[in-house]
């Protein structure tokens, strides 16, 4: 590990922060704040990748997962991602 964490450290922060991505694409499970593009975009990357992965290996994708629920605490929850935060501002 401090070998690989000397090559990440010796790495620009937006190549460091592309290495999150792929990690973070690879993960079990995910969760991110809705008001973040970054975590939309992994969230129905993962989504479109687990459609794949239920097909294969029999791993659970929720068929409504594009259902965002307007003020709610979870605004996309497919079962390998969850983004939760208010969808409609200050409550």
């Amino acid at each position: 590990m401090g070998a690989d964490l000397d090559e990440l450290n010796a790495l620009s922060w937006d190549q460091q922060t592309l290495v999150d991505y792929e990690v973070l694409l690879k993960c079990s499970r995910f969760g991110g704040f809705t008001k973040s593009s970054y975590s939309w975009d992994i969230a129905i990357r993962r989504n479109l990748v687990g459609q794949e992965w239920n097909r294969i290996e029999g791993v659970e994708v929720k068929e409504d997962s594009y259902k965002v629920l307007q003020g709610e605490e979870v605004a996309f929850d497919d079962g390998l991602s969850r983004l939760g935060g208010m969808m409609g501002g200050m409550r």
